[in-house]
């Protein structure tokens, strides 16, 4: 099973990358065509990872910043199949096999260790939000096992709360068929995407529940908002747990 999917990965990049290369001198087409690569390259690894995905509430149909607890790679390939956003990831992704080269293409913004990243970082969120597109980041700043939400970092909230674009709470976790000691999907610690990626590749039946909040206004003060963030998802992600435990809808 873990090399036929592995397989199907490999054609659907060299397939995606190929196609890329015939627009990538037409300026013109260039743009809407990595929108459409992107999508059909989230929605392709979705399936061929055989995720099915059960959906809360209504991605937003605006402008916004959204931001979710982090878990795995997995959540960018979720989410991104869903709906049109602009990713903010750690550089390193850019640098993985496979998933790097995509996100690259997708237009992922990256934030960079060492002195000014938040400068940076707030800097292209704000130009990517004026231009009418949808930015997602990860607050927490880094992936857990997903039972709980860490502390959210609050200084990239700020382009949403200066330009007043309204922030969308997103909560997200796994279920999965089968006993492991820790959550597979997880990807934490020192773990090497390519080790992950192929244990994963062996998880049965995997969902990923994703629940949409409204839209909420932003608070004048950083740390009001990336509290109440916090209080929202956390909430979220305890009630969508508790509903696939039992079996019933969130």
């Amino acid at each position: 099973m873990r090399l036929i999917r592995l397989f199907f990965i490999v054609c659907v990049l060299v397939g995606t990358y190929l196609i890329a290369l015939l627009f990538c001198f037409n300026k013109t087409l260039q743009q809407s065509v990595i929108i459409w690569l992107s999508n059909f390259w989230y929605k392709s690894m979705v399936h061929i990872l055989g995720i099915t995905l059960k959906i809360h509430g209504t991605p937003p149909s605006k402008t916004c910043l959204a931001v979710c607890n982090h878990i795995s790679w997995h959540d960018i390939l979720v989410l991104g199949s869903i709906y049109k956003t602009t990713f903010l990831s750690k550089s390193e992704v850019g640098n993985w096999l496979i998933i790097g080269l995509l996100v690259k293409s997708a237009g992922t913004l990256f934030i960079h260790r060492g002195q000014g990243q938040f400068t940076l970082a707030r800097r292209e969120i704000a130009n990517t939000l004026k231009t009418g597109n949808n930015v997602l980041l990860f607050p927490e700043g880094t992936t857990t096992d997903g039972s709980k939400v860490k502390q959210f970092f609050y200084h990239l909230l700020e382009p949403a709360i200066s330009n007043h674009i309204p922030i969308q709470p997103i909560a997200i976790h796994y279920s999965y068929q089968g006993s492991y000691a820790t959550n597979p999907i997880a990807f934490i610690g020192q773990d090497t995407f390519v080790n992950h990626l192929w244990r994963t590749l062996n998880v049965k039946k995997i969902t990923a529940h994703i629940t949409f909040s409204h839209l909420i206004d932003t608070e004048q003060n950083p740390q009001a908002t990336a509290k109440k963030l916090h209080q929202t998802i956390s909430e979220m992600l305890h009630k969508s747990q508790a509903a696939a435990a039992s079996g019933r809808n969130v």
